[in-house]
């Protein structure tokens, strides 16, 4: 009789359930990456958003240094048009975030972001991110990396923020990975903005010098003059590109002159 060669029913079976096993794995690890970059994608914008208001706040109010947070809190809420949650402010798209004014001496307080809500992990590095805010209004990212399994909450009233600890790491803007022909910042990094404004009657502030100065000339609703000169540390980026950045604020001159 002539042998058959081929394989046995339970060894078909056992390497059946070893693809399963396997199809598993790298299902779960393909969902926790992309899990991971949908979390920091999030992060960055909704950080890149707040700190534009920031700037803005600061800009409207004529305040070259921000002494606490809590002073412009209100603005900022009212800005991002956010609702709100269990002691935290919710933004649109469903991240959660909230201001602490007792940072150290260095800082004017603290933002925690949290990009999913109170919806699990609630671990910090995962999805609760803790930056510092100084007095330039720009925001750093701290060392996350302690777990936190509570919603957020805070001490300034209007929201809620859970410690995520760790030392600061300031974020340096980084040509490498930008767009050399435009030098444009690489995604996900916002450097630091300087905005700095000269105004008075069209003859003392007028379009030939602040074009000079590389400035931006424009009217408020009262009539003032104003050239906005806006920089971007480490970067030479035009107007267009500074709005894209930012948003339009930057040369938005103040309502009311003080």
């Amino acid at each position: 009789m002539k042998k058959q060669n081929g394989f046995t029913l339970v060894e078909i079976l056992i390497s059946l359930a070893l693809v399963g096993v396997l199809s598993v794995v790298a299902i779960q690890t393909l969902r926790t990456r992309d899990m991971s970059e949908e979390f920091t994608a999030k992060r960055d914008k909704a950080a890149m958003n707040i700190e534009g208001v920031i700037h803005q706040a600061m800009f409207e109010q004529k305040r070259e240094e921000l002494g606490s947070v809590g002073d412009i809190q209100g603005f900022i809420n009212e800005k991002l048009q956010a609702g709100s949650g269990d002691g935290y402010s919710l933004m649109r798209d469903g991240t959660a975030y909230s201001f602490s004014s007792n940072g150290d001496g260095d800082y004017a307080g603290e933002l925690t972001l949290d990009v999913n809500g109170s919806i699990a992990p609630n671990v910090a590095g995962e999805d609760i991110y803790k930056y510092k805010i100084n007095s330039r209004g720009n925001l750093i990212l701290a060392n996350n990396t302690e777990s936190d399994n509570t919603p957020p909450a805070d001490d300034t009233g209007n929201g809620g923020a859970s410690d995520a600890g760790g030392e600061d790491t300031e974020q340096q803007p980084d040509n490498e990975g930008g767009n050399p022909d435009n030098n444009m910042p690489p995604p996900g990094v916002l450097p630091p903005i300087s905005v700095g404004y000269e105004s008075g009657t069209p003859e003392k502030v007028n379009e030939d010098n602040c074009n000079k100065k590389g400035g931006f000339f424009t009217y408020n609703s009262t009539g003032n003059a104003y050239c906005i000169i806006a920089s971007v540390e480490g970067y030479d980026l035009s107007k267009e590109q500074i709005e894209e950045l930012y948003g339009d604020w930057v040369f938005n001159p103040p309502e009311n002159d003080k």
